[in-house]
C-alpha cells in the first residue's frame, strides 16, 4: 500500500510597518511537521519489514466431527466401477468413516479387497435382504424400497456394534461428535457437500440434482428456515426429500434408538419413515447456501450390454476368468437390482458336457446336468476364488475347498 503524505509550508514572516519580526512559531510548526513525517515513514518501513499474518488454518482433523457414510451395495457388473469412483471421492474428505454394507450372507472378496486398498477408515458389514422384500422378475425398480436392511444394519452397528466382517469393529464411543449420511454407490458427490454437512446439529438438508423427473429437488428456504419443498411427485409427503438430500447428527440418532427405515413404507416414503422419528420439518437445517446450490446428483451408470460377450460364451470363446469378474450373479429374468438368494450364477464346469455355461441353481439343474451333479464339482484352473464366493452367497453350495465346490447336504 502506497501512502502519500502532504505537508503545507509554514506561513511566511512579514514585517509590517512598526512591527517586530517574530518567525519562531512558523519555524517550530514546520519542524513538528517534519518530525511527524519522519515518524510516519519509520512506521511504514517497519510495517513493510513485518511478515504478513499467517492465514487462518482449518481445524486439525482430530477436532472435526466424524462423517459416517453409509453405503448399501449389491453384486452386479458395474459394482466395482461404482465403488472405486465413490471411494476415491471419499478419500478426499478428512475425518470420514465408510460403512459399506453388502446385500449378501457374508463378505465377498471383491468388496473386501476394494475396501482394504481404499486407504479409508471403514467398517464392512453384510446382511441379506429377505426374499419377500426382493424385486420379482419383471418388476420395475421403484416397486419395492431397496437397501433397507443394509441401512438399518449400519444404524444397528452405530448404536451397539457387532457384526462387522472387516475393518473397524467397535462402534463410536459415547460422546462422539459426528454426522451420518446415506450415500448410494451410484450417485455423484461434490467434495464440498461433506463439509456442508459436517457441523449438523440435528438434521440438515440440501437440493439433489437430476431426481424425481426434475433438474433438481430440494427444500425451499425463506429467512434461513425451510418453508416447503420443490418437488413434483407427492409433494404432501411428510419429508419429500431424496435419500442423498439429508444428513443426521450422530447424537440424535443414538438418542432415538427406534428410528430406522421401514421396509413396508409406501413408495417414496422411505426417507420419511426415518426422519419422522427424528425432527419436525420446520426444524430442518438448510445447507448449501440456503439450498441454492446443488452438490450431489442422482446419477446412474448405464446398464452394460453383454450381447457380444454372451454370443462368444455360447460359442465357447468367452473371455478368460478375471479376478474382478469371476462371478456374475443375476436373477433368472436378467440382471436385477437385488439378486434373489438362489440367484443364477453362470460358471464354467466340466459337468456341462460341451455346453460352456452352466447355471448353478436348483431350478436349472435338470437342463444343465444329466445326471444331477455329484456332491463335489471341480472348477477350472484359476476359479478357486469363484468357488469361495459362490459358497458364501448361494444356499445350494455348502463350502469350498480350493477349486472344488461341495453341495449342501453332502
Amino acid at each position: 500500500m502506497l501512502t502519500v503524505l502532504w505537508f503545507s509550508a509554514p506561513p511566511p514572516c512579514f514585517l509590517g510597518p512598526g512591527q517586530p519580526c517574530d518567525c519562531l512559531p512558523p519555524l517550530r510548526a514546520a519542524a513538528e511537521q517534519l518530525r511527524q513525517k519522519d515518524l510516519r515513514i519509520s512506521q511504514l518501513q517497519a510495517d513493510l519489514r513485518r511478515p504478513p499474518p499467517a492465514p487462518a488454518q482449518p481445524p486439525e482433523p482430530e477436532a472435526l466431527p466424524t462423517i459416517y457414510v453409509v453405503t448399501p451395495t449389491y453384486a452386479r457388473l458395474v459394482q466395482k466401477a461404482e465403488l472405486v469412483r465413490l471411494s476415491q471421492t471419499l478419500s478426499l474428505v478428512p475425518r470420514l468413516h465408510w460403512l459399506l454394507v453388502e446385500d449378501a450372507e457374508g463378505p465377498t472378496p471383491l468388496v473386501s479387497g476394494l475396501l482394504a486398498a481404499s486407504g479409508l477408515l471403514f467398517t464392512h458389514l453384510a446382511v441379506l435382504t429377505p426374499k419377500a422384500q426382493r424385486l420379482r422378475e419383471g418388476e420395475p425398480g421403484w416397486v419395492r424400497p431397496r437397501g433397507v436392511e443394509q441401512r438399518n444394519r449400519a444404524l444397528d452397528w452405530l448404536r451397539s456394534g457387532g457384526g462387522a466382517v472387516g475393518g473397524e469393529k467397535d462402534p463410536p464411543p459415547a460422546g462422539t461428535r459426528g454426522v451420518v449420511y446415506f450415500a448410494d454407490d451410484d450417485n455423484t458427490y461434490s467434495r464440498e457437500l461433506f463439509e456442508e454437512m459436517r457441523w449438523t446439529r440435528g438434521v440438515s438438508v440440501w437440493p439433489v440434482g437430476l431426481v424425481g423427473g426434475l433438474r433438481f429437488e430440494g427444500p425451499r428456504v425463506q429467512d434461513g428456515r425451510v418453508v416447503g419443498f420443490h418437488t413434483a411427485w407427492e409433494p404432501n409427503r411428510p419429508f419429500p426429500v431424496d435419500m442423498a438430500g439429508f444428513a443426521v447428527a450422530l447424537p440424535l440418532l443414538l438418542a432415538k434408538p427406534s428410528a430406522q427405515f421401514d421396509a413396508t413404507a409406501p413408495r417414496g416414503h422411505l426417507e420419511s419413515s426415518l426422519l419422522s422419528h427424528l425432527v419436525d420439518p420446520k426444524d430442518l437445517e438448510p445447507r448449501a447456501a440456503n439450498c441454492t446450490r446443488v452438490l450431489v446428483w442422482h446419477t446412474r451408470t448405464e446398464k452394460p450390454k453383454m450381447k457380444q460377450e454372451e454370443q462368444l460364451q455360447r460359442q465357447g470363446r468367452g473371455g478368460q476368468p478375471h479376478p474382478d469378474y469371476h462371478l456374475v450373479g443375476h436373477e433368472p429374468g436378467g440382471l436385477g437390482p437385488w439378486p434373489a438368494q438362489d440367484a443364477v450364477f453362470h460358471i464354467l464346469t466340466p459337468q456341462s458336457q460341451g455346453r460352456p455355461l452352466c447355471p448353478l441353481s436348483p431350478r436349472a439343474w435338470p437342463s444343465c446336468f444329466s445326471p444331477p451333479p455329484a456332491c463335489h464339482v471341480a472348477l477350472p484352473t484359476g476359479w478357486g476364488q469363484a468357488a469361495l464366493v459362490l459358497s458364501q452367497v448361494s444356499s445350494v453350495w455348502g463350502g469350498a475347498e480350493g477349486q472344488t465346490l461341495r453341495r449342501e447336504g453332502c
